[in-house]
C-alpha cells in the first residue's frame, strides 16, 4: 500500500539509519526505493534509482513534483530524509490514509518560508495564512496527487512573479501553499488538517507532541534515544550544521529537557554549547 522513498546524495549512513527506523515505525510499507548516487545498507531489499553526483536541491524539487510518480505504483508514498524519520509506531493511525498529503506544520512567518515567499513575490498573497500542513521531509502523499503533479503543466517547480528572480521554491511549498487552492478545487486533493499534521510529524513548532516522527536535525533529541543522537550527530557531514544558530538553540533546549547529559558533553567538547 505504501512505498517508502528516500531521495538524495548525502549522509548515506544516516539515510540507512533513517530508513530502517522508519520501516519499523510505519505499517503498510510494501516497497522501498532509494534515489541516490550510491547504495545504502538497510534491513530489506529495495530498488535503487541512480542519479548523478551533481543532483542538487532544484533537481530534488523537480523530481518530487514531476518524476516521483514514475517510480511509485502503490496507493501512497512515504517520503523520508536522513533527518526526516518516523520513530513512534504507536502514533500511527489509518486516518492518515484518508488524505492526499500529510506533512508537518509550517507557517508563512517561519523564517525560511517567509524568506522564500518574499524573494519570490508571494508573501503578501499568503501573509494572512496561519498554520498549514506542509513539511515534505517526512510526508505521506497519495498516488493520485503524484500523477496530477506529473501531468498538470500549470504546476511548475520554478515559481516567482514578474520582477523577481529566485532559483526555485521548495517543492512542499509549491504543492501545499502556492497550488493548494487549485489542487483542492480542480482536482479534489485533500490536505490533512492542522491537528492531524501535529500527530504526524514534529518540525518547526510542534515540539514534543508524541508524533509519528520528526523532521529537522534539531528535533532529534526529542525522538531518538541518547545513543542514537550521539550516532546521528557524529555522522552529520556539514560542520556548520551545529554552529550556534537558532536551530542549535532549539537542539540544546531539547537536549536539556530530555536530560541527555552525554549528548550535552558531546556538544561541549565540540564547542557547540555556547553559554550566554
Amino acid at each position: 500500500m505504501i512505498t517508502l522513498v528516500n531521495v538524495g546524495n548525502s549522509h548515506h549512513e544516516l539515510v540507512s539509519f533513517s530508513i530502517n527506523r522508519t520501516m519499523n515505525s510505519v505499517p503498510h510499507i510494501d516497497l522501498v526505493s532509494v534515489v541516490s548516487n550510491k547504495e545504502v545498507k538497510i534491513a530489506s531489499s529495495y530498488n535503487l534509482f541512480k542519479i548523478p553526483d551533481s543532483f542538487n536541491l532544484l533537481d530534488y524539487c523537480d523530481f518530487c513534483i514531476k518524476s516521483m510518480d514514475s517510480i511509485v505504483y502503490t496507493e501512497f508514498v512515504l517520503i523520508n530524509q536522513y533527518d526526516g524519520i518516523a520513530t513512534n509506531p504507536s502514533a500511527w493511525t489509518d486516518e492518515f490514509l484518508d488524505y492526499d498529503y500529510v506533512g508537518s506544520l509550517s507557517h508563512v512567518d517561519h523564517p525560511p518560508v517567509q524568506s522564500s515567499l518574499k524573494s519570490s513575490g508571494f508573501y503578501e498573497d499568503f501573509m494572512s495564512n496561519h498554520w498549514f500542513t506542509c513539511g515534505g521531509g517526512l510526508s505521506l502523499r497519495s498516488k493520485k496527487l503524484l500523477t496530477i503533479l506529473a501531468n498538470d503543466d500549470k504546476i511548475t517547480v520554478v515559481n516567482y512573479k514578474d520582477g523577481y528572480n529566485v532559483p526555485f521554491i521548495s517543492e512542499d511549498l509549491v504543492i501545499t501553499l502556492l497550488n493548494r487552492e487549485y489542487l483542492e478545487k480542480e482536482h479534489g486533493i485533500r490536505f490533512a488538517p492542522v491537528e492531524l499534521g501535529m500527530k504526524f510529524c514534529a518540525e518547526v513548532a510542534t515540539g514534543y507532541t508524541n508524533a509519528l516522527g520528526f523532521h529537522g536535525w534539531y528535533n532529534a533529541p526529542l525522538y531518538l534515544t541518547e545513543d542514537e543522537c550521539l550516532f546521528f550527530f557524529g555522522l552529520l557531514e556539514k560542520p556548520d550544521y551545529l554552529k550556534d544558530t537558532m536551530p542549535m538553540q532549539m537542539c540544546k533546549y531539547h537536549t536539556m529537557i530530555r536530560g541527555y547529559l552525554k549528548l550535552r558533553e558531546y556538544f561541549i567538547e565540540n564547542d557547540k554549547w555556547i553559554v550566554y
